[in-house]
């Protein structure tokens, strides 16, 4: 399991090409203006697969787009006010 941590992470935008994100920590860490699975098709979508986020602070429009969530966790983490607040896009799918 690889640990990322104590860092902060600026205008990441994973377009959903069907990638596979597996197998991390990611504990006191920021994102502003970043975003994963940003696709609008179903057969781009990206598979979230045993992440845990921990400690995390989205802000300035951070979203989660149409992804796959197998086993994933999200911890004590929070967001900005409700007018910057990470949006989620669906179709969602939890397995």
């Amino acid at each position: 399991m690889h640990v990322i941590a104590n860092r902060t992470f600026s205008s990441v935008i994973e377009r959903g090409e069907a990638g596979v994100l597996e197998d991390l920590v990611i504990d006191r860490c920021e994102f502003e203006f970043c975003a994963i699975s940003e696709t609008t098709s179903v057969y781009s979508r990206t598979r979230v697969r045993n992440v845990t986020l921990r400690n995390c602070l989205a802000r300035n429009h951070t979203g989660v787009g149409p992804a796959i969530l197998e086993l994933s966790l999200l911890q004590n983490s929070r967001h900005t006010p409700w007018n910057h607040a990470p949006k989620v896009r669906g179709p969602l799918h939890v397995a």
